[in-house]
């Protein structure tokens, strides 16, 4: 408990406090990494319950809904020696929604469609169906992003088996009813699962973050508060305290724009980019200013006693 209170004052004290740096440059450096750790517990914990919440309150039933609609009602798909038909005349697509269509270069209208190997052999075969996949019996085609085709052989199937649009419905059914998906139990499972992922990404940011930033408070410092005699290193890890209210604002900033509520000036992304780096120099270097020298802080102890 005791480490818990000194973390959260110092957390307080690095974003309100200029002086604070002076006793930070005079603490040692383990101090401020075990802070940049437990800061990063905390960003991430919060991002985790703000996804988990958003996960959670999430109406599946409506991607439940969407997914069924992209099967044909009547569509029956068999899979046996032969490879893969359907009970429909050659060329069968099945659309893409409207809602899922983009305006870029590569916007397929079909989902997917059936044909014949006779009909598809060539790269330029597969982007005339306007599709993301096409099936012919014995081939599954997919055009990547990069516009390049994938070709993967099908499987011969022992005995035949018949896909229904009734078989599809009773399976999506029965995962819908399962006690994992009523009760929601998949947005803490996932939260946890994120949370390591979410952790070591947020510490490694501000890691090289400060790792980069530190580089010209360092010049600056060099060159007009030379009598301080700051190291790059105090720089680096003093860097792990003042980017805090930085992004903490930032953060604020981000989230806030989803709040009509707030008025226009408190919903402006105004700490991105240049203003990020601005406000973590103009913060750092006040706190740089109070820090002490070693030998100074020494005289001044010796007078005391």
């Amino acid at each position: 408990m005791k480490k818990l209170t000194t973390f959260f004052r110092s957390l307080v004290l690095s974003c309100i406090s200029p002086s604070y740096y002076n006793d930070l440059a005079h603490t040692a450096p383990s101090f401020s990494w075990k802070y940049l750790v437990l800061f990063q517990c905390l960003s991430a914990i919060i991002s985790t319950l703000a996804i988990t919440v958003a996960i959670y309150t999430f109406n599946i039933n409506t991607v439940y809904e969407k997914l069924l609609s992209f099967y044909p009602q009547n569509l029956e798909m068999t899979f046996d020696e032969k490879g893969v038909s359907v009970n429909k005349p050659l060329p069968y697509s099945i659309p893409l929604p409207i809602e899922f269509q983009s305006s870029s270069q590569f916007s397929p209208k079909n989902l997917i469609v059936f044909d014949t190997d006779e009909h598809v052999k060539t790269l330029e075969d597969v982007r005339k169906q306007n599709t993301f996949v096409v099936v012919t019996p014995k081939h599954l085609y997919t055009i990547e992003k990069e516009g390049e085709m994938k070709v993967n052989a099908l499987p011969s199937f022992d005995g035949s088996f018949v896909l229904r649009r009734a078989m599809v419905d009773s399976t999506v059914d029965r995962f819908m009813r399962h006690p994992f998906i009523q009760q929601r139990w998949y947005a803490p499972s996932i939260g946890l699962l994120l949370f390591p992922f979410i952790s070591i990404v947020l510490f490694f940011i501000v890691l090289f973050t400060a790792l980069f930033y530190a580089i010209p408070v360092w010049i600056f410092t060099f060159l007009f508060m030379k009598a301080k005699n700051l190291s790059y290193g105090t720089i680096f890890r003093l860097s792990f305290h003042s980017l805090t209210p930085v992004v903490i604002l930032s953060t604020f900033f981000e989230y806030a724009k989803h709040f009509q509520w707030l008025p226009q000036y408190m919903t402006n992304p105004i700490l991105q980019g240049p203003w990020f780096f601005i406000f973590y120099a103009v913060w750092t270097i006040a706190g740089l200013r109070t820090i002490t020298p070693p030998e100074i802080q020494k005289a001044h102890a010796q007078k005391k006693k």
